[in-house]
């Protein structure tokens, strides 16, 4: 599909939301100006969801990393 992508970010502050309009804005214009087209690229809101950095108790760095892997 060509009207969405994947991140996996890490951010210290809470600017996630002005960051991802940034993105999508200066991508858009991009896009736009490169294939001669007007309007959006991709619809609706971004979707965000917390992924945990640490593996809890019990739980190997492996089985963390393919559950951050499950999101992309």
């Amino acid at each position: 599909m060509t009207n969405h992508y994947h991140l996996l970010v890490e951010t210290p502050d809470a600017n996630l939301s002005k960051r991802m309009r940034q993105l999508n804005s200066v991508f858009t214009q991009y896009v736009n100006r490169t294939h001669a087209r007007v309007g959006h690229l991709f619809p609706g809101r971004f979707k965000a969801i917390l992924v945990r950095r640490q593996p809890d108790d019990g739980e190997s760095r492996g089985q963390a990393r393919r559950e951050r892997r499950r999101y992309m």
